[in-house]
């Protein structure tokens, strides 16, 4: 590391500030003995529920109701329901989105909420306040990443998990899917999106919606 500082030195004016702590929003913390590392969005966190004013709120144990599914307002249009505009639902999602990188958790949650930017109804603001709510009661949670692979004798082991649903989205019928990706137990990447392709028949073997998923 100390060479690949210096040659790094050697190209571009910089300055060694030591171990990493702090960078964008995120917080590094570090087990040397049991040889852990941990990055999480704690603090940025926190700033959310106080901006909106939810640091009060009741946490969650979902960062999602599983009912009632959520539609667009052109799909199922309530007019009991109509958004308020002093509900500051770009603001409050811009905000969470940046939660990704730590809490995969939350990724399908926001992934769904994302889609309905254009034109939100209350409905929809509730489901933000309810991934408020779940990030109250786990602000601490975030990535843990354990040493390992550090001689030629240990093991390299990656893995890929794929996973999707049926027609799930009540607007476009198309299916929702996801990845998690570990090398041994250590989480390279992840993510969730709903499938680009056709809509799908009304039977249909479940397992074929989940080979699209691989090609995310």
């Amino acid at each position: 590391i100390i060479d690949f500082k210096k040659q790094i030195a050697k190209e571009w004016e910089m300055t060694d500030e030591g171990r990493l702590f702090w960078c964008l929003n995120l917080r590094v913390t570090r087990d040397l003995q049991r040889g852990l590392l941990k990055i999480d969005q704690a603090q940025y966190a926190q700033e959310i529920l106080e901006r909106f004013s939810m640091e009060c709120a009741n946490p969650r144990p979902t960062p999602m109701k599983e009912k009632p599914v959520l539609k667009s307002a052109v799909t199922c249009p309530d007019k009991t329901s109509d958004y308020n505009e002093t509900f500051p639902y770009a603001s409050a999602l811009g905000a969470i989105l940046y939660m990704r990188l730590t809490r995969p958790d939350c990724l399908v949650a926001i992934s769904i909420l994302a889609r309905f930017m254009k034109n939100p109804q209350k409905v929809h603001w509730t489901a933000i306040k309810d991934i408020l709510r779940y990030l109250k009661g786990s602000l601490n949670r975030g990535l843990l990443y354990q040493a390992s692979g550090l001689t030629l004798k240990d093991e390299w082991t990656l893995t890929l998990w794929v996973d999707s649903d049926y027609a799930t989205c009540p607007d476009t019928r198309r299916s929702r899917a996801g990845f998690l990706i570990f090398l041994n137990k250590n989480l390279l990447s992840f993510n969730s999106v709903q499938q680009r392709g056709a809509k799908r028949p009304a039977v249909c073997d479940g397992v074929r919606d989940e080979y699209p998923g691989l090609t995310l």
